[in-house]
């Protein structure tokens, strides 16, 4: 899901994006009613926009997991359920966005590494947000700024995954990085939200990163983030090894056009948790 509220909700805030235009704040989480048949293990569409699927050699793949989480929207009194990203980080914690996972109606959370074909259940007591909220506070009310979230897991790493280090080194202000989700491939207000396993990649760069900010916006005219990417990760190959520079949790584009059938609302440009600017509260949370 990307932050404003679930897929085909109507409630977008707005922003004001560099570009001069207004655009709406997007959560990249991926919403839906339960449908009690789904099996999300056997789902088949593909995800991240003009992105391409991440070889089966990448050791990626066995860092980022699938999330699903189930709650009561309590507007209309249904079950619905909302699909992200995450990440394992060290001691056995996943990095992700908080409005994936921080729902004042929360049923059921489970976590997936497709890759390793590994699943175990969450519940509320084991997320850890970046600000703790009341009983009355849903995903769509999280700030964008505060928008971060770890899952303390009770098991032991699955065999073969792949916890990733965050990067404790300054970055330029211009610097390229690959982006990972499980989300859609597809912006356009016609398609219908479809769920995935295939964990897809793309290169981003961004041009305002400033490591004393928690947010960083990225251009994605040609491919990006979509829904479903909500907490997947900004990775950066530095010597050798991967280290994680950000977590997605919006899209960004222009609300005078995002219902207008041939217009892709993941085309325009996303929003960044900087995890650098977080690093202290992460260090002190997953401390053994």
């Amino acid at each position: 899901m990307l932050r404003g509220g679930p897929l085909g909700d109507n409630r977008f805030q707005l922003l004001p994006l560099v570009l001069g235009l207004l655009v709406s704040l997007l959560g990249l989480v991926s919403c839906s009613p339960v449908d009690s048949s789904k099996n999300i293990s056997k789902s088949s569409v593909s995800a991240i926009v003009n992105g391409h699927s991440v070889s089966p050699q990448n050791p990626l793949r066995q860092s980022l997991v699938f999330l699903h989480v189930e709650y009561l929207n309590p507007q209309n009194q249904k079950i619905e359920s909302s699909d992200c990203s995450g990440v394992l980080i060290q001691h056995g914690f996943l990095l992700t966005a908080a409005h994936c996972v921080q729902f004042a109606h929360f049923k059921s959370g489970e976590l997936w590494f497709p890759a390793l074909n590994y699943k175990e259940s969450f519940t509320p007591s084991q997320i850890i947000p970046y600000e703790q909220s009341n009983s009355k506070t849903d995903s769509d009310h999280i700030e964008a700024s505060k928008d971060i979230a770890l899952i303390k897991r009770k098991l032991a790493n699955p065999q073969g995954s792949f916890p990733l280090s965050l990067a404790a080194f300054s970055l330029p202000t211009s610097f390229k990085f690959a982006a990972l989700g499980y989300g859609e491939t597809t912006g356009l207000i016609t398609q219908k939200a479809q769920h995935e396993n295939i964990l897809r990649q793309t290169t981003l760069e961004t041009s305002n990163y400033d490591s004393q900010k928690p947010l960083f916006e990225v251009y994605q005219k040609k491919q990006g983030v979509c829904f479903g990417d909500s907490g997947g990760p900004a990775i950066v190959n530095f010597q050798g090894q991967y280290y994680i520079v950000g977590l997605a949790i919006s899209v960004l584009f222009d609300p005078r056009k995002g219902f207008n059938p041939g217009y892709d609302r993941c085309l325009e440009a996303s929003l960044y948790i900087n995890t650098f600017y977080f690093q202290n509260w992460i260090q002190k949370q997953i401390r053994p």
